[in-house]
């Protein structure tokens, strides 16, 4: 149906935030450091659209298991990642009424940065 063809044809548009909890270590020799943090991503399904009134709410909690069986989600990554560990539990995902999709897991990264100490201790670093 003409329906159907607009949603392949048009590309999703996915915001994402990363919260951080803690920054555990800095390694100037490996040149790296490791990052626990809460990775948000949202994004508009139109399939997923109801009638908040008929429902009687105006958004939905989906447990993981439903949502990994049945929802689309996106493939973000982050260039400079070593390694990425979603932490088992920690998971939130609700869908509005207007099909907006917001997605939450914690996060253990790894991750790669390039570092300069010129003008140590007054550096910044630029990952």
């Amino acid at each position: 149906t003409q329906q159907e063809d607009m949603y392949q044809s048009c590309p999703v548009v996915v915001n994402t935030q990363i919260y951080v909890n803690d920054l555990w270590s800095i390694t100037a020799v490996d040149q790296k450091f490791t990052l626990d943090c809460w990775w948000r991503l949202m994004w508009v399904d139109a399939r997923l659209k109801f009638d908040a009134e008929a429902a009687g709410m105006d958004s939905i909690f989906v447990t993981e298991a439903l949502a990994r069986q049945y929802l689309w989600f996106p493939d973000p990554y982050i260039v400079n990642a070593i390694s990425s560990t979603p932490s088992k539990g920690l998971w939130y995902l609700t869908i509005r009424a207007d099909g907006l999709v917001y997605y939450s897991q914690r996060y253990i990264f790894t991750l790669s940065c390039p570092m300069f100490f010129h003008d140590f201790p007054f550096d910044v670093q630029h990952c």
